[in-house]
């Protein structure tokens, strides 16, 4: 994606294809509790669409969502960190109104990434099919 979010980061995965296991129940996150989950790709379409060896993620255990994430990517042995902040309730949803990404090599900052989000509505009527065609992706909205 020209950054440090690949579209793995950005869609939701099968969870089928990990093995799972919880690292530790009394996990916090900027205070708040959390569960510490390791996932592992169990299958080859796993291993390569992420290119992940291993995750941690702090998932809040209020929220049910992610608040930080550690990715061991298997390319140039780098780690990526996920940060997920700003977080509010819209429309029912909670939601990361700000994700940063970092991602390092032998402990050396490589680049970083911040995506900023606004105007979040859900369950928009305004919000149809048609918008979702290749000509009108790529044209924006």
């Amino acid at each position: 994606m020209g950054s440090d979010l690949s579209f793995s980061d950005m869609t939701q995965q099968s969870i089928d294809q990990y093995n799972y296991k919880i690292l530790k129940q009394d996990a916090t996150v900027r205070g708040e509790p959390c569960w510490l989950i390791e996932a592992r790709p169990a299958t080859k379409k796993a291993k390569e669409e992420t290119g992940d060896i291993k995750s941690h993620m702090w998932e809040s255990k209020t929220k049910l969502m992610p608040l930080k994430a550690k990715n061991w990517v298997r390319e140039g042995k780098k780690l990526k960190y996920l940060v997920f902040s700003n977080i509010a309730k819209i429309d029912g949803i909670w939601m990361a109104k700000k994700l940063s990404a970092m991602t390092k090599q032998s402990g050396v900052k490589l680049s970083q990434t911040v995506l900023l989000f606004a105007n979040i509505t859900f369950n928009s009527s305004k919000v149809v099919g048609a918008d979702f065609t290749q000509a009108r992706l790529e044209r924006g909205l």
